[in-house]
């Protein structure tokens, strides 16, 4: 295992850019089943891209659910790891420190997912009938859901699993895993979806089927792996945490109170989406399928950003731990820095090459050409996106995200009447145009506010609410 002692001694840049590289690429990997997904699906028809895309609305809304568990239960693994290896607290008593956190984390991550799947499979019909897109987008939309509601148990269980691992100091394992998983839903989406010998064609459903085997095969491979750890590691304590202890209250408001804020800004930016495409119906299938494509080409830069994201919060949350207030602050600058370069090229790559990006996955010249105008006015917001993921990082690991959540609030509301306000000068780029702004506004407000957090941090080494 990577030695966890480098996140809180080590030069920041090299240690930060080789710590989040595993990060990264997990990130990548997990939002990929969706592009991979969009990339066969669109050889079928719009139709089939604007169901899964919807689709997408509610695998978001899972993701964000999961928000609670895995950052809660992170930052408080991370700052005790941090904290204990700093103090030279070792053997059993950081053993049952560690493991009691990562047993309460995980069994907040099972109950999330499982309320999630049982209320979104009772509730689909209805959210379907809110996109009056034809009846074939229904059916589509149903078969494709039926299936990944219940991959998306493991998933949001693998979620946890990964973080765990990340606040250990192993960035390695989670990304070779889910790696594999990416792999075989390569294999598997062409073969399901268009039938190879005996395997019948499935259409949608085959990719729904692809996708769920495959998150399935990563809980399964991030489990067994740390089993074969020795006990004695703290990273063996992962597949040894118990998913049937009795609940610790305390530390489950302390996960709640760090996670919640953080899933619930994206559970708002998720339900404005759903009422921006509701409005982009309006407009047709095609403008609601290049919506769903270009949020999934657009994900490239901020799933990369927030993997960085993930890899800071831990190196933020072990050097809080261990009282280290100038490494805590040069290692902010260095990943704003990061995560602000990579939003820029994302930026010139959308601008230069959007028509030629959305050619990959649709082949009708509307759609090519409404999604190159789409990626156009989303490169106005990716340098303040990759921006945004590196703060609302920082935010978790000193452990108060209600700025952030206040933030998001206020822009993401907004989107909806500036919208109304765009869409009669310019159609459906309005509702675009409104989002990108408004990403620009909410990035800027969490980045003063972090600005003056940061301050009194520094000056006071005090943070409001803070548990270990």
């Amino acid at each position: 295992m990577q030695n966890t002692k480098d996140l809180l001694t080590e030069p920041i840049p090299q240690t930060l850019l080789r710590f989040s590289a595993p990060f990264v690429l997990t990130a990548f990997a997990q939002m990929a089943y969706g592009l991979v997904d969009m990339m066969w699906i669109g050889r079928i028809n719009a139709e089939a891209v604007a169901a899964v895309g919807l689709v997408g609305l509610l695998i978001w809304f899972g993701d964000a659910l999961s928000l609670i568990g895995k950052n809660g239960m992170g930052v408080l693994v991370a700052r005790y790891f941090g904290q204990a290896r700093s103090r030279g607290k070792e053997g059993q008593a950081l053993r049952e420190g560690l493991l009691r956190r990562l047993s309460q984390g995980f069994q907040l991550s099972l109950l999330v997912a499982l309320v999630y799947c049982l209320l979104g499979q009772a509730l689909l019909a209805p959210f379907a009938g809110l996109y009056r897109l034809g009846e074939t987008v229904y059916i589509y939309l149903i078969q494709y859901a039926r299936v990944v509601f219940i991959g998306m148990i493991f998933k949001l269980m693998s979620v946890s699993y990964s973080q765990s691992y990340f606040s250990l100091g192993n960035s390695m394992v989670p990304f070779s895993i889910n790696l594999v998983g990416l792999v075989l839903n390569m294999v598997l989406d062409p073969l399901l979806i268009f039938g190879a010998g005996p395997i019948p064609a499935m259409g949608v459903l085959g990719a729904g089927l692809a996708t769920s085997l495959s998150q399935a095969l990563v809980l399964i491979l991030l489990i067994a792996y740390s089993r074969r750890r020795d006990p004695i590691d703290p990273l063996g304590l992962v597949g040894r945490a118990s998913l049937m202890v009795r609940p610790d209250w305390g530390l489950y408001r302390e996960m709640v109170r760090i996670g919640f804020p953080m899933a619930l800004m994206s559970l708002i930016l998720c339900i404005i989406s759903m009422i921006t495409n509701q409005i982009l119906s309006g407009f047709g299938a095609i403008a609601v399928a290049v919506g769903a494509l270009g949020t999934q080409i657009e994900s490239i830069c901020w799933m990369t950003t927030e993997g960085l994201g993930s890899a800071l919060t831990s190196m933020v949350a072990q050097n809080i731990g261990a009282g280290q207030r100038k490494r805590v602050r040069d290692t902010v600058l260095v990943g704003c820095g990061i995560s602000l370069a990579i939003g820029c090229f994302a930026s010139f790559l959308f601008i230069l090459f959007g028509q030629n990006i959305f050619s990959i996955f649709m082949r009708e010249r509307e759609a090519i050409l409404m999604g190159g105008t789409y990626l156009l006015i989303f490169a106005i917001q990716e340098p303040f996106m990759g921006l945004e993921s590196a703060t609302s990082a920082i935010y978790a690991a000193l452990g108060d995200t209600v700025f952030p959540s206040v933030a998001s609030l206020v822009t993401n509301v907004a989107r909806v009447p500036l919208a109304l306000l765009l869409i009669p000068l310019i159609g459906a780029p309005g509702v675009w145009l409104a989002m990108s702004l408004m990403g620009v506004l909410r990035s800027s407000l969490m980045g003063l506010g972090l600005w003056k957090k940061m301050r009194a941090y520094l000056k006071t080494g005090h943070l409001k609410g803070r548990t270990l």
